[in-house]
């Protein structure tokens, strides 16, 4: 295929990383180390009742089987051989290296600012970079856009924001036309920290979310898009438009304390995944119980149908595959058949 940002040269470059590499990295692997392929990762726009709970290739075999809890099916080691938000033959080798002239730019200038800084106090950073952290924010949408399923700006605003990119000689002004919000998870406690952050997602639109491990993006195609976005405390009702980057003379960073970034990864993924498959279960075994007994079953027969998969802590059951669920339900409805 010719690649998409030159619109001139054949797609050949292999494993380019359509989120940078450097700044997912920690949060995919098992101990939150800077080597590649040895982490787990989710796919939040899995609508599913489990989770896909996904792993590297590389990841070592006690590692997979303690954080997944069980022996990875055929089909999840099959997936593991993608290598996570990376594509093949998209993009040209020329373009590969533009893209890294911007998030070099990012990573010398701006992470320092974030990562390397003792933000225990701080709630807000100001940047004053603004070309630079503006178009490093765009290529991660715009090549998101391209390579990713669940997120897909329209097709106008993707072309525009391409255009935005290429113009080496862009003003500041003319960068600023789309409302953006950055919010950076300060997390505290060493590198394996940062494999309790999330890198995906969302399939919402206006904002369109992008998770990268520490940053959370949002974006808006427009101002009159601009709303509040009442996602898990991510934005307050009283000062969200203060964090809408538009027409900024610097920009505006919200700064998440380590707890409140605990926090607001443990309500997504409960609201995302928990949630949701707690419902699951128990419609199926309701109706399992009701097609055996002729009966409903009980809150307290659901509950201690619930507490036989997950015990006290829901986030066990995401690591269960849909399959396992279901042969656990078939066990436990055997048990109550035989007592």
């Amino acid at each position: 295929m010719t690649c998409p940002y030159c619109t001139e040269k054949d797609g050949t470059k292999k494993n380019t990383h359509y989120l940078s590499d450097n700044i997912i990295r920690t949060a995919l692997n098992n101990d939150g180390s800077t080597k590649r392929e040895k982490g787990f990762y989710f796919d939040m726009s899995n609508n599913s009742g489990s989770i896909k709970f996904n792993f590297q290739r590389a990841t070592p075999q006690k590692a997979l089987e303690e954080g997944l809890g069980r022996q990875p099916t055929e089909d999840e080691i099959e997936d593991a051989k993608d290598v996570p938000f990376s594509v093949d033959d998209v993009f040209c080798p020329g373009c590969e290296a533009k893209f890294t002239i911007i998030e070099d730019a990012f990573t010398d200038n701006i992470l320092p600012k974030l990562r390397d800084a003792d933000l225990s106090n701080v709630t807000e950073l100001s940047i004053d970079e603004i070309s630079i952290i503006r178009k490093y924010l765009y290529l991660q949408l715009w090549r998101s856009s391209i390579c990713h399923d669940t997120f897909q700006l329209p097709e106008d605003i993707q072309n525009d924001i391409r255009e935005l990119l290429l113009n080496a000689n862009i003003e500041n002004k003319d960068l600023c036309k789309y409302p953006i919000s950055l919010t950076y998870l300060n997390t505290e406690g060493g590198q394996e920290k940062y494999t309790q952050n999330i890198v995906g997602f969302t399939d919402d639109e206006n904002p369109f979310v992008i998770f990268m491990n520490d940053f959370i993006i949002q974006f808006f195609t427009s101002e009159n898009e601009v709303n509040h976005f009442d996602f898990h405390q991510l934005n307050n009702i009283a000062d969200y438009e203060k964090y809408i980057n538009i027409t900024e003379d610097s920009f505006l960073i919200k700064v998440f304390s380590d707890k409140d970034r605990i926090k607001f990864n443990l309500d997504l993924m409960k609201e995302s995944k928990s949630e949701p498959l707690i419902s699951m279960l128990t419609d199926n075994f309701s109706r399992m119980y009701f097609a055996i007994f002729k009966t409903n079953p009980t809150e307290q027969q659901i509950r201690d149908y619930l507490s036989s998969i997950i015990g006290a802590d829901q986030e066990l059951a995401l690591k269960f595959s849909n399959e396992e669920l279901r042969d656990k339900t078939v066990d436990y409805i055997k048990s109550l058949l035989a007592s």
